[in-house]
């Protein structure tokens, strides 16, 4: 655990901000989390597109999805 939060630190991300990735590459929600408040910082780093075409009115953008895929990678350790 103490090796994700590490790295969350290091890619200067919260962890709220990977649930949301997560969340909206699943298509799910958790009500736990204030999506508008963590979109803005996916935004910044440039881990979310905005595309009005889709339901959820975002996307992950390749580093988001390259994001995505680093974590999946470490939890499964």
């Amino acid at each position: 655990m103490l090796d994700v939060l590490r790295e969350i630190i290091k890619d200067n991300i919260t962890p709220n901000q990977l649930l949301l990735l997560f969340a909206i590459d699943e298509s799910i929600r958790f009500p736990q989390i204030n999506p508008h408040l963590e979109l803005k910082g996916l935004k910044r780093g440039g881990y979310v597109l905005m595309n009005e075409d889709l339901e959820t009115g975002c996307e992950l953008s390749d580093e988001g999805r390259k994001l995505r895929i680093k974590y999946d990678n470490l939890i499964k350790k």
